[in-house]
């Protein structure tokens, strides 16, 4: 059990919990490790665990509106740490920018943040019930049961319950968010009622307090309590909250807000281990997953295929032959798409175009990454190009096409069957 500390000093115990940093005691031989990739407008967090998920490196960058920069920096760094000493099997990529990085470094999976999010926190603690993620720019409400994700809520168009918000008005206050904030909103006496409605009107009530003279203090513990009632009133929107929240994303940092959660809920708020990077270690934990399958799939296909090698050769009178003799393949590790660490090295351009395709008119950005053909996109509000097109050749069957071929055979016959038979009785056969 690991046993992490919260504001109170209480201890937290998860029972589940295996996510440890173990990047000290990396041995010299090369360990299979999974990474996981969470592409977000306001962070880019990269994870890596081995088989055991073990946690044995993670990134949290800033994204800057240069996710490829991004997704480099967190490639060279976690390269630099335990590139030498990890072999990647499998690579998985989640967030807004999931499908463009996906192609860029080569993922063989890619997944929603929600389920991301949920597999994370189900893992650390199989009887979390409810999920709190706060970002830079979206916010999301989870619910689980048994571990299943029954329903779930983002926020819409408005940012007012984000941490860009949060951080905007800290810089009007002259406060930083990441040193002084918490510390001044605890020392509030009487904070300031800010409202949960959209950014406009909380700045500008934010302006009207200050100028009547109201304590920064009491503003920013006026602003703690505004994100929770703008996630509560506009996310979560009276669905059910249970009794085991995990409370997770980079706001979490933030003290004062998760005792914002705790004092308007009336309920205990657990901040689970690497929370800024919960979402990328979802992506690992999925792509291990997704591993696993992969290779107990292959194993089946082999056992197939030696029954019928073994068929063959008792049909033909030869000795039958042992196990050990006969093993078909070996799939010890699935081969990856992913382009490796040394990704970071290779150069790309950068172009831009205007997509005429609909009356939004999106800058879309196009990259061509030396030594690769084809592009990538990024920047557009849909999918248009965000997602690339491969041609892919499939065994699966047309049944569709199967059934109306058989259909109008059947048709065909019977009709054939009816003009036979009228001809018989015209010839009084």
């Amino acid at each position: 059990c690991n046993e992490i500390k919260d504001k109170n000093s209480s201890l937290i115990t998860h029972h589940r919990l295996r996510i440890t940093h173990h990047a000290s005691r990396i041995t010299h031989s090369r360990i299979k490790a999974f990474l996981g990739i969470d592409i977000g407008s306001i962070s880019t967090n990269l994870a890596v665990i081995d088989e055991n998920c073990n946690l044995l490196s993670k990134r949290y960058l800033m994204t800057a509106g240069q996710p490829i920069e991004a997704v480099k920096q967190g490639l060279k760094e976690i390269g630099e740490e335990v590139g030498d000493n990890v072999e990647i099997i499998c690579v998985g990529t989640t967030g807004s920018g999931r499908y463009m990085i996906a192609d860029y470094v080569g993922a063989d999976i890619v997944k929603n943040e929600i389920t991301a999010q949920a597999t994370a926190a189900a893992f650390i603690d199989r009887n979390v019930d409810t999920i709190f993620e706060i970002g830079g720019q979206d916010s999301k409400y989870i619910s689980l049961r048994d571990g299943v994700i029954v329903d779930f809520e983002m926020n819409k168009a408005c940012a007012a319950g984000t941490g860009s918000f949060l951080e905007e008005q800290a810089e009007k206050l002259s406060i930083s968010v990441k040193d002084d904030f918490a510390s001044l909103a605890f020392s509030s006496e009487n904070p300031c009622r800010l409202g949960e409605r959209c950014t406009v009107f909380m700045e500008n009530s934010l302006m009207s307090n200050l100028q009547r003279g109201a304590d920064k203090n009491n503003l920013l513990a006026g602003l703690a309590y505004s994100i929770v009632q703008n996630y509560i009133n506009r996310v979560v929107a009276g669905k059910p909250i249970g009794e085991n929240i995990f409370f997770q994303g980079g706001v979490a940092f933030n003290k004062s807000v998760v005792a914002a959660f705790e004092k308007y809920l009336g309920k205990k708020i657990t901040v689970p281990p690497n929370h800024d990077v919960t979402g990328a270690i979802g992506m690992a934990l999925i792509a291990k997953d997704r591993n696993a399958l992969c290779v107990k799939r292959d194993k089946s296909k082999d056992r197939n295929a030696l029954c019928v090698k073994r068929n063959e050769l008792k049909g033909a009178s030869i000795p039958p032959v042992t196990h050990h003799a006969s093993r078909v393949t070996h799939h010890a590790s699935r081969v990856t798409s992913f382009k490796g660490f040394e990704l970071s090295k290779r150069p790309y351009n950068i172009s831009s175009f205007e997509c005429k395709g609909c009356p939004n008119v999106c800058e879309i950005n196009r990259i061509k990454i030396e030594g690769e053909d084809g592009y990538l996109f990024y920047g557009g509000r849909c999918e248009k190009y965000d997602i690339r097109k491969k041609k892919t050749s499939s065994e699966i069957p047309d049944i569709f096409g199967f059934r109306d071929e058989m259909l109008w055979k059947e048709h065909n016959d019977r009709k054939a069957l009816c003009v036979m038979s009228n001809e018989l009785k015209g010839t009084s056969i």
